[in-house]
């Protein structure tokens, strides 16, 4: 989570579009001047991590995310888990290319 403070730090300390575009990028090129916590992730969801994009930088990845999240909506209603998600991710050859080439695309 980034908190309204540090959004208006970066905001104040650069003006490149990279970084106000995409501000943990600034974050993490900076981490002298920022409190950074990581969180693990179980195996399941990091056995995932080559093919599961949950970021809404593009049109692709809203129409993506729109489509999973409305999909394990109508299967497992507003208290899915996880694994449920992943599941369901799993089980759609289309999203995961689309979202694999996504990745591919925007890597850093």
């Amino acid at each position: 989570m980034v908190g309204l403070k540090t959004l208006e730090k970066v905001m104040q300390s650069t003006s490149d579009t990279l970084f106000t575009e995409h501000v943990t990028n600034y974050i993490y090129t900076h981490p002298g001047d920022f409190k950074l916590d990581f969180i693990s992730v179980p195996e399941f969801v990091n056995s995932h991590i080559d093919k599961l994009r949950l970021t809404i930088d593009t049109q692709i990845d809203f129409e993506n995310l729109q489509k999973l999240y409305l999909a394990v909506l109508k299967k497992y209603g507003m208290k899915f888990t996880v694994e449920q998600l992943l599941a369901e991710v799993d089980s759609n050859a289309e999203l995961v290319k689309s979202m694999s080439e996504q990745i591919k695309q925007y890597a850093k």
